[in-house]
């Protein structure tokens, strides 16, 4: 008789219930219909008859009920152990979870054969999944190997192959499944039995449990349950491949503080337990990893949260998310910013040893918390600048659980009203409006007023709360105003937060509006019953997909299109034109664009007027990638005078950056980065005066990092 993974699902729910189960709660649970809840019961008893047993109950009114008897446990704990049989049909994702689990633990090549009878399926069809899984393999630094006559392999290091297998072992898997199995030795999926039982044949998990017992007992905390998950699981893998002599190497990470830590000599004492029961010997590098783990597990409490750092990081994200929701967490603040701690503590060791956790509610979260979800993601700027790594997704799902009950505490506070500010700013009116904007974006303030200087005088007239100004006040105590930049450096960012504050603006991306686009075209043609899911899901298509596209598209640096050929310094010009020539022969040279793209760049500027002149004396000189591009390419190029090109507000000009885009994305990171450069008043500044090609390309290059 047939039963699928729904079929073995409905058997483990009913058999965890009391009572009768109605069809409407059945439905619900498992997301079909009530008659494909009645075929399936219908299925199941047929099974149940097959095998000679009882205990499906059926009832018009009350549902459904299935009794607990010993035959039928025991029936089902010899189904779930035995490996495939044609009784079970996995789903391709759990066909290609097996595989590729298979194909990691074991120590010979596999060939198509051993799948095709594994599964009962074709060898085209084994092959099609091997396409798949050889790109998964490559996500873990590892490479899917065929060879004709010797079979199917993977090769890479034994750290990126053990973190694979806890990866795929775990992927699926809910915490149920791991205390089933560990108290009862049958998890309730059939997967996982296999998995399982690959992993812990062999061993006493008593004795493994004593192990993290013995962990929590030394170092005074209790972990979660998926922190013992992971740590056991860690073990017994640890244990498995030492005895099939594959030893872990380190990477080149600082292992220096860690001899010196409690974690390090509890997973000492560990491995010394480990070493006489299973008369092995661990080499030192395997007792820092389980060093690492432990101070990376989760835990439910642990004494000593107190850490000057750790809890002035915790207070200022509490801060930010307060200022952010209008609210003040009054009751049990410190038992909140604690609580915060004992989470963040082992997050910064996971994060810095390269240990990725996953959030088995991460969806969830990210489907019904989504705006938190994105505040918690910008407070943890404090976080990354203080571990100089960024934060995963996943470290953020949880962060956003501990702000969230922060938030059912806290207490509304009354509106603040705006901060009111009045601008100082000798260099001219479109330097002040420039300014008056990019502090307004910043900043949740208004700048009611700018002024020159010499209009101190104005104001007593003004209602304002503070006076920013970019040259010294004559007259005034400097402590009376916030002195910047007129470029408005970061350093100057970073000193105006300590009087204003920062604005969050989240903007929709790209996908997301896709996503609506998308489920307002299905409400044309179809119910939705559940708008929120079928949201989370199209974002996670897309999203997938935009990362395909990402993988397969190059990346370019602003390092990658300004180089030695592609930069000109100190050129004469006699006018505005000449200085776009100028700009666009690079790049004709190269033959990167066409003449009618320099023709359409001087049609832009005669009917749309100086709109190129971006910022005081810089020039982004651009037209469409239609009219003439042939290869993405940027040149810069100096000017020896600066020249006019009709911009009031910008004028004169003394940089010019030509553009030539192929398409609407590959160029856009390059131009970010070129952004970020304008923003750097002192790099500007030495770029527009330099006459060395060396020293502007180090600043180029130093603006070209992967994080801006």
């Amino acid at each position: 008789m047939d039963l699928s993974k729904r079929h073995l699902e409905e058997i483990q729910f009913l058999l965890g219930e009391d009572s009768y189960v109605d069809y409407q709660t059945l439905s619900e649970r498992f997301k079909v219909s009530e008659r494909t809840i009645r075929y399936d019961l219908d299925k199941i008893q047929d099974y149940l008859d097959y095998s000679g047993l009882e205990g499906l109950k059926r009832d018009r009114e009350r549902g459904v009920c299935l009794d607990k008897n010993e035959e039928l446990d025991k029936n089902l704990k010899t189904f779930y152990n035995t490996g495939y049989t044609p009784q079970y049909y996995y789903s391709r994702e759990e066909r290609r979870n097996l595989i590729f689990f298979k194909l990691l633990e074991s120590e010979e090549p596999l060939n198509i054969g051993y799948f095709q009878d594994y599964f009962g399926l074709s060898k085209n069809t084994i092959l099609k999944e091997l396409n798949y899984i050889e790109e998964k393999v490559q996500s873990f630094n590892l490479k899917l190997i065929r060879k004709p006559r010797i079979g199917i392999y993977i090769e890479g290091r034994e750290m990126d192959r053990r973190r694979a297998i806890l990866d795929i072992t775990y992927g699926n898997v809910d915490l149920e499944e791991i205390f089933s199995y560990m108290n009862f030795k049958v998890a309730r999926s059939k997967i996982s039995n296999v998995k399982f039982n690959t992993l812990f044949s062999d061993f006493d998990i008593d004795f493994l449990n004593g192990l993290i017992r013995m962990a929590e007992n030394k170092l005074k905390r209790n972990f979660t349950d998926e922190g013992y998950g992971n740590l056991i699981t860690h073990i017994a893998l640890m244990i498995k491949r030492i005895q099939l002599q594959k030893e872990i190497c380190l990477p080149e990470v600082s292992l220096e503080g860690i001899c010196s830590t409690k974690e390090y000599k509890v997973a000492h004492e560990m491995i010394l337990k480990i070493e006489s029961t299973f008369q092995i010997e661990v080499p030192k590098d395997e007792i820092y990893y389980i060093a690492m783990h432990l101070l990376g597990t989760k835990v439910t409490d642990s004494e000593n949260v107190e850490e000057d750092e750790l809890m002035a990081i915790a207070k200022i994200m509490l801060e930010d998310i307060e200022t952010l929701y209008g609210v003040r967490v009054e009751k049990d603040r410190m038992e909140m910013i604690e609580n915060l701690i004992r989470h963040i503590r082992p997050s910064l060791y996971r994060i810095q040893y390269g240990l990725k956790l996953k959030n088995p509610m991460f969806e969830s979260i990210y489907k019904n918390y989504k705006e938190l979800f994105h505040h918690t993601r910008w407070v943890c700027r404090h976080l990354e600048e203080y571990i100089g790594k960024n934060i995963n997704d996943h470290e953020i799902a949880y962060l956003t659980l501990h702000f969230g009950a922060a938030l059912e505490r806290a207490k509304k506070l009354p509106q603040k009203s705006k901060k009111k500010i009045v601008l100082f700013c000798a260099t001219g009116l479109g330097t002040a409006q420039m300014l008056a904007t990019q502090i307004s974006n910043k900043f949740d303030c208004e700048v009611v007023k700018t002024l020159s200087s010499r209009q101190k005088y104005e104001l007593k007239n003004l209602d304002y709360d503070e006076i920013i100004s970019t040259v010294e006040i004559s007259g005034m105590e400097k402590s009376e105003y916030i002195k910047v930049n007129a470029m408005l450096l970061q350093k100057d960012l970073k000193y105006l937060e300590k009087y204003l504050k920062p604005k969050y603006n989240r903007k929709e991306s790209a996908v997301e509006k896709k996503v609506k686009k998308l489920i307002e075209a299905t409400l044309k043609y179809a119910d939705i019953s559940d708008k929120a899911q079928l949201a989370y899901d199209f974002l996670y298509i897309l999203k997938q997909s935009d990362e395909k596209l990402k993988i397969e598209e190059k990346i370019y640096m602003l390092k990658d299109l300004l180089c030695r050929e592609t930069i000109k310094l100190g050129v004469a010009v006699a006018d505005w034109k000449e200085a776009i020539n100028e700009g666009a022969d690079v790049l004709l040279e190269k033959n990167s664009i066409e003449k009618t793209y320099v023709e359409a760049i001087f049609n832009n500027f005669e009917t749309l007027g100086a709109y190129m002149v971006v910022a005081p004396g810089i020039v982004l000189s651009h037209a469409r990638p239609e009219d003439g591009v042939n290869d993405l390419s940027m040149s810069l190029i100096t000017l020896k005078e600066p020249v006019e090109f009709g911009s009031e507000l910008n004028d004169p000009v003394k940089l010019i950056v030509t553009l030539a885009a192929k398409d609407s994305t590959s160029h856009l990171k390059a131009l970010s980065q070129l952004m970020n450069l304008f923003m750097e008043g002192e790099d500007l500044a030495t770029i527009m005066k330099s006459s060395d090609k060396n020293e502007v390309l180090k600043i180029i290059k130093k603006h070209s990092r992967e994080e801006i």
